[in-house]
């Protein structure tokens, strides 16, 4: 999937094939999608909103969440949350959606599975600095956020989708954070750091995920020093 420029969402079934369109809001920019496959949340960065879509795997078509029958809701995709959403992810368990947003606050959102992905605010948590980015380790027992200050780690009830801050030993405060990357194991946590000269590059720095969810910064930390680095992939093999 991709976004196109007049603020819509695209589906590609195969190079070359046929494009499927779905209204987004304006500014449309990150995606959501949880572990099953079955929702995705857009970002819209110039409405202050995330839409959300249902999808059953049988074709392209993705619903809106707009509530039903059985749990009428008075709102109904998009939904407005009054800031701008910078980056958004679910919690592995698919029943919260964390936001970061642009007023410097991260925001956890309830998803209902039986209303097609409809959301509801439960809280809203203070940032100190700009919010550069947001992850979560596979069990979803805790949360990184990286903001212009360093790295938060908060741990999650997971049934209720409470954040409570780990207070880290040592602070992690690099200069210049772009982003917060947990490798697919979730023994590892990633910040990357870069600058505004291209001439000036960036860094990689690797930190071990202890069983609290406090971190230990590697011994060869940076791990690489690339340029400008703006996002990470990793390879997985699954069996």
């Amino acid at each position: 999937m991709k976004f196109g420029t007049a603020c819509d969402l695209l589906t590609y079934i195969t190079p070359g094939g046929n494009v499927t369109t779905f209204n987004a809001g304006a500014g449309a920019g990150p995606i959501a999608i949880d572990s099953a496959g079955r929702f995705v949340y857009v970002a819209n960065q110039g409405a202050s909103s995330i839409s959300a879509y249902q999808y059953f795997g049988t074709s392209p078509e993705l619903i809106e969440a707009k509530g039903n029958f059985v749990l009428p809701f008075t709102d109904g995709s998009p939904f407005a949350i009054g800031a701008e959403p910078l980056a958004l992810i679910v919690a592995p368990n698919e029943e919260f959606l964390y936001v970061l947003c642009g007023d410097q606050t991260l925001r956890v959102f309830a998803i209902d599975y039986f209303s097609g992905g409809h959301i509801a605010q439960l809280s809203s948590i203070s940032l100190v600095g700009q919010p550069a980015g947001i992850a979560t380790e596979p069990t979803g027992r805790f949360i990184y956020v990286a903001d212009s200050t360093g790295v938060t780690a908060f741990s999650v009830n997971t049934q209720s989708g409470v954040l409570t801050k780990i207070p880290p030993s040592p602070a992690i405060t690099p200069a210049n954070i772009s982003g917060v990357y947990v490798e697919p194991s979730g023994k590892t946590l990633y910040v990357t750091t870069s600058t505004s000269s291209p001439t000036q590059g960036g860094s990689i720095l690797g930190f071990t995920i202890n069983g609290d969810g406090t971190l230990t910064a590697f011994t060869g930390n940076p791990l690489a020093t690339p340029n400008q680095p703006s996002s990470m992939v990793f390879s997985a093999d699954i069996k």
